[in-house]
C-alpha cells in the first residue's frame, strides 16, 4: 500500500529463533518510505501498535581510486551502471567529488551485499577501493 517492497525481514533470536519483534523492510524509493513513514506509523497491526521509523544503518559506500581522467559529467552513469549490474541491486543516488564517489542504497542489505560483491572490480584500468563511507563526525571523532 505504501510503494514497492524490495526486501523486508524480521529480526530474530540467534539462540531461540523467535522473533525479536522489529524487522526491516526496503522500499523501491523514497516515496514508499516516506508513505510508510506518515501512513503506518501508530497503526495497530496483529493487535500491536508499531512503530515506523528510518533505519540508521549505512547504506553508503565509498568508491576511491576512480582513474586519473574520470568526468562526473561524462562518467558517472556508466560507473553507476558497471556497479549495479555487479551488484544486482538497484543505486539509489550517485554523486562524485573529484577522484571518489559514493553510492547509496535503498537499505542496508542491499549496501552489506554491494560490500561482498564490488571488492576487486576494475573500471577504465583501475581497481576501485570500495568500503562503508564515513561520516564527517566519525572522521571528527577518530581524528581527536
Amino acid at each position: 500500500m505504501c510503494g514497492q517492497i524490495v526486501s523486508a525481514s524480521v529480526i530474530k533470536d540467534r539462540r531461540t529463533r523467535r522473533p525479536k519483534g522489529f524487522g526491516f523492510v526496503g522500499f523501491e524509493d523514497e516515496i514508499g518510505q516516506d508513505k510508510a513513514l506518515k501512513d503506518k506509523d501508530g497503526t495497530i497491526l496483529f493487535d500491536k501498535y508499531i512503530v515506523v521509523q528510518k533505519s540508521t544503518r549505512k547504506t553508503t559506500i565509498y568508491i576511491g581510486n576512480l582513474p586519473f581522467d574520470y568526468e562526473p559529467e561524462k562518467d558517472e552513469q556508466d560507473l553507476k551502471q558497471v556497479i549495479e549490474d555487479k551488484c544486482r541491486r538497484k543505486v539509489q543516488s550517485f554523486r562524485s567529488k573529484g577522484h571518489f564517489a559514493f553510492c547509496e542504497f535503498i537499505n542496508f542489505e542491499h549496501t552489506q551485499q554491494a560490500l561482498q560483491k564490488l571488492p576487486g572490480l576494475r573500471w577504465r584500468g583501475n581497481t576501485l577501493k570500495v568500503q562503508l563511507a564515513h561520516t564527517a563526525a566519525h572522521e571528527e571523532k577518530k581524528n581527536e
